[in-house]
């Protein structure tokens, strides 16, 4: 690298800058993340997004003097990553960190950075070290950092999720991240319905959903990607899932995609972006709960004795019975019928049940209906202390070549309650070994219970 020749000049001369010494800036450029500022000079150009710098620095600033007074940052780290010239992060050295490091992939920027620090007598006490997101730890030598801010880097990542883990390992207090993203209101009802929102969590409660477009990346350019590569750009709620699952809490959109857009400019470009804040939290056990209550609910519900005891010998023994029993006809209906017809039916046994485990029952038992019925009500016999008849029951599901895998693993678990409370150790043991092999994520807790679990 060229040094300037700033310092064979008088201090009288300090700032009539050589020709070479702009060359020099130039050939460094795009200084394009913020505009240096010298004693009398200044030198930098964000193109079509002008002040953005600016407002990122003050963004960031203010979040920080909200939630730390300065005695606690005199003792904390902050590190930048994808620092680009370090500009951000030169910006921040007035608080009294006691160490400022700043992560750049790109060796030539952190070059341009100290390139136009020296051209225009800007001291520092940042370091810049060079190095990807993905060696965070390598490259900070195992150290975590107090505060984490990340800006202008995730929307070159090829995965959002990856960049969020790679963070959280040396975040300690305090993130704040900023990235181009989708507009507010990309996730409308036709990408909702597409994503089929039914897994275990959206049992509990509505978590929402986000989406990531994809695109080609050249690594052409200083502020890009550093080879070729699919990049994505992240919708804001894509984000908010990302920081949760990847043990953040705390997740607030500080500032959302309208209202960056009123602040910074865009002269035309189609241009939106949006800064999170976030905390580091202990790893997060909200699947084993969700399992534990999910399964648990499932197994506790019974459905009444006659309706179930009916289906059983419809669905499951094809006996013809007469019964007075409306809701077996309407079960029976809903395991006959075709999915656009299961709306009216649903309502109907949505009004005459509120538990919303015998609902999910009632609900899935379309799917393999023997099977599910017969699980219903060989739990509902053990239950009522009819454990022999109850085992029998069950024994038609897991003695059935191909049988349903939920109905398997559950029956396997209701089979090992009714051997324990039998008296019969070894039987208890082997259909508990069968249900963890059969679904290993299946909860301890439920398997150590027995037939008294529906009294309490």
């Amino acid at each position: 690298m060229k040094t300037s020749t700033l310092s064979h000049k008088t201090s009288s001369e300090a700032f009539k800058l050589a020709p070479e010494d702009i060359e020099l800036a130039n050939a460094y450029g795009p200084y394009a993340h913020g505009t240096w500022v010298g004693e009398d000079l200044s030198y930098g150009n964000e193109e079509a997004l002008s002040g953005r710098g600016s407002f990122l620095a003050a963004q960031v600033r203010s979040e920080l003097l909200t939630r730390f007074p300065l005695e606690q940052i005199r003792e904390m780290t902050i590190v930048d990553v994808g620092c680009y010239d370090g500009w951000l992060l030169c910006q921040l050295e007035d608080l009294p960190f006691a160490k400022l490091v700043g992560v750049e992939p790109r060796q030539k920027n952190i070059d341009k950075g100290n390139v136009i620090r020296e051209i225009l007598g800007i001291k520092t006490r940042c370091e810049f070290r060079q190095g990807a997101i993905e060696n965070l730890d390598e490259i900070l030598e195992g150290e975590a950092a107090d505060i984490v801010v990340c800006t202008g880097l995730f929307h070159h990542l090829t995965s959002p999720a990856d960049g969020v883990t790679a963070l959280r390992k040396i975040c300690r207090k305090f993130l704040f991240l900023e990235t181009i993203c989708f507009p507010t209101g990309i996730e409308d009802t036709r990408l909702r319905d597409a994503l089929e929102l039914k897994d275990l969590p959206y049992f509990f409660y509505d978590h929402g959903f986000g989406v990531t477009g994809h695109k080609l990346e050249s690594g052409y350019y200083d502020g890009s990607a550093t080879q070729l590569s699919v990049v994505s750009l992240p919708s804001v709620n894509a984000l908010a899932l990302f920081l949760q699952v990847g043990d953040f809490e705390n997740v607030t959109v500080s500032v959302d995609p309208d209202t960056y857009s009123r602040a910074v400019p865009t002269e035309g470009r189609n241009f939106s972006a949006v800064c999170i804040t976030a905390s580091p939290r202990m790893p997060s056990r909200d699947a084993e709960r969700w399992v534990l209550e999910y399964e648990g609910g499932l197994l506790q519900a019974l459905l009444p004795f006659a309706v179930i005891q009916q289906l059983y010998e419809l669905h499951c023994l094809n006996k013809q019975v007469t019964h007075n029993e409306p809701l077996v006809d309407i079960i029976s209906e809903t395991i006959s019928c075709s999915e656009s017809e299961l709306g009216p039916l649903k309502v109907e046994l949505k009004e005459r049940f509120s538990d919303r485990y015998i609902l999910e029952i009632l609900k899935n038992i379309r799917y393999a209906p023997c099977e599910k019925i017969s699980l219903e009500y060989g739990k509902t016999l053990i239950s009522m202390g009819n454990y022999s008849e109850g085992e029998h029951v069950l024994f038609g599901i897991t003695r059935r070549l191909n049988a349903d895998w939920r109905a398997v693993y559950r029956a396997f678990c209701l089979i090992s309650w009714s051997a324990r409370a039998r008296k019969d150790v070894s039987a208890s043991e082997r259909y508990a070994s069968l249900c963890q092999l059969a679904n290993p994520q299946f909860p301890q807790q439920l398997i150590n219970s027995d037939v008294h679990y529906w009294s309490g």
